[in-house]
This record gives C-alpha cells, structure tokens and sequence, in this order.
C-alpha cells in the first residue's frame, strides 16, 4: 500500500510541476554559495559587505517595481484561467505600470543619492544596484506563475543565473571589481527575460494599442497602499545590513552576510514553495476553502519538517559551512554565540505560510497595517540592539521582530476564518 501511495504521489500532476519548478530554483539556492567564496576570496570580506549593501538596496527597490504583480496579478491571472482577453489585460496593465514605476522610482532615487553622503560616496553600488531594478521590468516570471508555466520559469530562471555564475567568475578578478557581482546578476536577468517577453506578445498578439495609460495608472493608484506595505515589507527584510554597513563597517558587513547567507537559504525555499503553491491554493480556496485548506496544510507543514531537518544538519556541520564561504577562521572560531540565528528561518516559514493565506482569502488591508507596524517596530529594535549588542544585537532584532509578526498574523487570521469556514 506505501509503495502504491508513492507512485500515485509521484506520478500527480502537481508533483511534475513542482520538480520542474524546483529545478529552476535550484540555481536560486545555489548560486550565492558557490558565488560567496569567490567573492570573499577575491574581494575580501569587505567587498563582499558592498555586495551585499547593492543587493540590498536593489531587493527593496525592486519592490516598487514588482507593485502587485506577485500578489494580485498571479492570483487575477490564476483565477481567469479561461478569459484570454482578461489575462491579457492584466499583463499589458501590469507591464505598463512597471515602465512608469521604473521612471518615476530612478529619478527618485538619484536625486536621493546626491542628498545623503552614505550613498553618494558608493556610486559604483547605488549605480548597479539601479540596474537590477530596471532589469526587473521586464521580468515575467509573475506571468508564468499565474499560468502555472513553470517550464517557462524554469529556463528563463537557469539561463539568468547561469549568466551571473559566468560573469562573476569570469570577470570578478580584483578588489575593485565587486560591482560586477551586481551587474552580471541584472544582465542575467535581462536577457532571457526580452527574448520570453517577445514570447508573451505573440502569445497573446500584444499590440502597442494594447497598453492604456488610463488603466496603468489605475492600477498604480489602487494598489498603491499594497505596494507601499511590500516596500515596508522589503525594508525590514533588507535593511539590516545597511546598518550594519553604516554603523559597523564593511567587514562586519561580510560576516553578516555570510550568517545572512544561511537564513536565506531557507527563506528562499520557503518562497519557493509560496510562489509555486499559492496561485494553486487560490484556485482550491476559491471554490471550497475546506479543501484549499486543507491543502495549505499539507503543503507549508511537510516544507517545516524539511527545514527543521536542513537546519539541524547545518548547526552540526557550522564549521566546514563557513570555511567553504572563505571566512576569516578567527571569526569562524567565535561564530558559534550567533548561531541562534538558525531558529529565525522557523519563524520566517510561518509567517510566509499565514501571508499566503491572508492574501488567498483577499484580506489585503489588514496585511498592509500588520506590515506597516511590524517595520517600524523593527528597524526601531534593529537600531538598539546592534548599538549595544553590535552584531549578536541585528540578530536578536531579526529573531524578535519574526516572533511579534507570527504572532500578529495568527491574530489576524484566526479573525478572518471564523466567518468563513464552510
């Protein structure tokens, strides 16, 4: 009877797609660890905290960016399955608001840069940081999940990072030669992306007349308040290490984004697993939230006890871990006190998994209050515990602010189910 349940498990549909899926992701998991170490090796600690710092700034800024596209637009596109002209809709709105967010978001943050001395003495950053943001336009990932396309997704994904991987290897070969590690990432990202946008226009025979200003704008206005909860969002997940950076330096700024390395391993699968299931779950949840439910059950609770295992293997194996990332042996020797920093990701699956479903059930305002005070809080316990506790303090500050939103959302969502069980 087991070895029945496997096959069936194995020969499901949805099993397929997300083997395909994963394989795509793969390169998201492993890039940065083979990318550390020549990074470190080549640029010291101290270029890769600039690295870091340029990633940073371009991940929150992508934000904009992205708008709802990762939110509203898979789900508008999940839900619309068999209206062609609906999807089509979408896209051009959505692809179109991406290009004035983009103008608006560069002139902003130039004018930005000249203003405050800490960006204005890294150009070289601020400047590949930019580019990355623009590469995201014409990203159209978020298309494909709303299809379900994972093959797509999956070959525009490998073909991004195996460009990075190239770049980086092949040209990252001095001190000064950091910024590459950022370029090569927004040109990985830009050059499969134009060739599946031309794919997506004949698709869906896309013409210019297709694109309205009228309903970009539309879009921009009313999903403003959302995006601006994504940016809240961004910045609390990617801010510390600027302040690190600022108050620390750089070199500290290496080490933590060699201990932030690890938590994003698992936050990256986490995400993974989110972007591939919710357009699924919203599916399901729309038409009986019994069986949507159930399935978000399924799905988040199989991918804890995985990375309950991941981290438990990483904790026994610390040492060889940040040895291969190059560290510096006197910090590896001393590095195990942070090592708390493991149980954050515990907390992160959580509340990706309670986000999920606040946005499959449409509860998008409340998401946005939740978000807005759980960023303050947070960069407000960020700034106290690095001043007196420096690096064990970002950490305490990262663990506490997952602690307080987990709580929050299961406030929330204990709310919003009551009514709505079936």
């Amino acid at each position: 009877m087991l070895l029945k349940h496997i096959q069936n498990t194995y020969s499901s549909a949805t099993l397929r797609k997300f083997f395909i899926y994963g394989i795509g992701q793969l390169f998201n998991v492993v890039s940065p660890l083979l990318i550390i170490p020549h990074v470190v090796s080549v640029c010291g600690e101290k270029g890769l905290g600039k690295v870091g710092v340029g990633f940073s700034i371009a991940f929150i800024l992508i934000v904009v960016i992205d708008f709802s596209s990762y939110i509203n637009g898979v789900r508008d596109i999940s839900q619309n399955k068999l209206e062609k002209g609906t999807q089509k809709e979408y896209i051009t709105t959505h692809f179109y608001a991406k290009f004035f967010l983009f103008i608006g978001l560069f002139l902003v943050a130039t004018a930005v840069t000249f203003l405050i001395p800490y960006l204005y003495t890294q150009p070289l950053v601020v400047g590949s940081a930019l580019f990355i943001v623009f590469t995201q336009a014409f990203n159209p990932t978020w298309v494909f999940q709303g299809e379900e396309d994972f093959l797509s997704q999956t070959v525009l994904n490998s073909i991004s990072k195996l460009i990075y991987l190239f770049g980086v290897f092949y040209f990252v070969a001095s001190t000064q030669d950091y910024y590459l590690v950022l370029l090569f990432y927004g040109l990985g990202t830009l050059i499969p992306s134009v060739f599946y946008g031309i794919k997506i226009q004949q698709k869906y025979s896309i013409k210019i007349r297709d694109f309205s200003t009228k309903k970009a704008i539309h879009l921009i206005r009313t999903d403003f308040p959302f995006c601006v909860s994504q940016l809240f969002f961004a910045f609390r997940q990617y801010s510390p290490i600027l302040v690190v950076d600022l108050f620390l330096g750089a070199t500290i700024a290496g080490q933590y984004k060699i201990i932030e390395q690890l938590i994003m391993l698992f936050r990256t699968f986490f995400q993974i697993v989110f972007r591939f299931s919710y357009s699924v779950i919203c599916s399901k949840i729309k038409e009986s939230f019994v069986s949507g439910f159930s399935l978000w059950k399924k799905i988040n609770g199989l991918s804890l006890l995985f990375v309950l295992f991941g981290i438990t293997l990483i904790y026994v194996n610390y040492e060889p871990l940040f040895l291969f990332f190059n560290s510096n042996p006197n910090f590896v020797a001393t590095c195990k006190p942070l090592l708390f920093a493991l149980i954050i990701p515990i907390f992160i699956g959580g509340n990706l998994a309670l986000e999920q479903l606040i946005f499959s059930l449409n509860k998008n305002r409340v998401y946005i209050i939740t978000t807005i005070f759980i960023t303050i809080f947070g960069t407000i316990s960020l700034l106290l515990f690095s001043h007196f506790l420096l690096l064990k303090g970002v950490i305490w500050s990262l663990l506490t602010t997952e602690m307080v939103l987990i709580t929050s959302y299961l406030v929330l969502v204990k709310k919003a189910l009551t009514p709505s069980k079936e």
